[in-house]
């Protein structure tokens, strides 16, 4: 009788965990990231059932041989991360030229002979249909950024750089994609890369304003702790979007004015 009741006794699988100490002590040590932030803002319930509770959610299998959205993020931002990195270790930057599409191309290469139609669980004609695309996109966003970058005069040194800082008795962290330096030593900027910008209509400060985005603040607040200089602002870098093509901006903004004023 006493097995069965213990055995009856509400627990874990009830809901009741008691104090989650093991949770306690990663976020003392390590602190919140700005996506955990998010997933807080947005839905308490999911926060505690994935964040202290574990329940992640299953991957969705490829049945129609679509490439899951993350997966291409995490492509895109190797291509990019290893070409910028390229460049700045070359000294592109000192004399820009034409030069970059030929890196740019390697570095794609590289990154599609090592994520096969095989490994990803995708149909092979899918699968090159969907490497042009993504092939596509790289080289036109990319020569949009290095205009952008030989005209601004911030210039790529920092890739996946870990960021952390304490904000009224907070520890936050995260990594940034990118930093760009100023040519003076007395700018900086955050770039993050995205995929494409969702069902969010609006522009990216609005999103922060209405509590909807964490990363950008918080990522201004952690780099400008660990950087000299005036923070010019964390940039998205939407690599599937254009005005042209889909009628959003392939960069989205969150400025340092704006960050210092909300």
């Amino acid at each position: 009788l006493s097995e069965l009741k213990r055995a009856g006794e509400p627990g874990a699988m009830d809901g009741l965990i008691g104090r989650p100490e093991e949770f306690l002590k990663n976020l003392s040590k390590k602190g919140l990231s700005p996506t955990a932030l998010d997933s807080l803002s947005a839905c308490p319930f999911q926060f505690f059932a994935s964040r202290v509770l574990g329940l992640a959610e299953n991957d969705e299998p490829s049945e129609r041989g679509e490439v899951a959205p993350w997966l291409k993020g995490t492509i895109y931002h190797q291509i990019v991360a290893k070409f910028h990195l390229q460049l700045a270790q070359s000294g592109f930057w000192k004399k820009p030229d034409a030069s970059w599409k030929k890196q740019l191309q390697n570095q794609i290469d590289e990154a599609f002979r090592e994520f096969g139609w095989k490994e990803l669980g995708v149909y092979p004609l899918l699968w090159e249909s969907t490497k042009s695309r993504m092939a596509f996109h790289l080289e036109s966003f990319t020569a949009r950024d290095v205009v952008e970058i030989s005209e601004s005069g911030l210039i790529p040194s920092l890739f996946e750089t870990d960021l952390q800082a304490t904000v009224d008795g907070r520890r936050y962290r995260g990594t940034a994609d990118r930093i760009d330096e100023g040519t003076d030593g007395k700018r900086f900027r955050v770039i993050d890369y995205k995929s494409t910008w969702g069902s969010w209509k609006g522009a990216l400060d609005k999103k922060v304003l209405a509590m909807q985005a964490h990363q950008p603040p918080l990522y201004l607040e952690m780099a400008s702790a660990a950087r000299i200089g005036q923070a010019m602002g964390i940039f998205y870098y939407v690599l599937e979007e254009s005005v042209e093509l889909t009628g959003a901006k392939s960069i989205q903004e969150f400025s340092g004015s704006a960050w210092t004023s909300a």
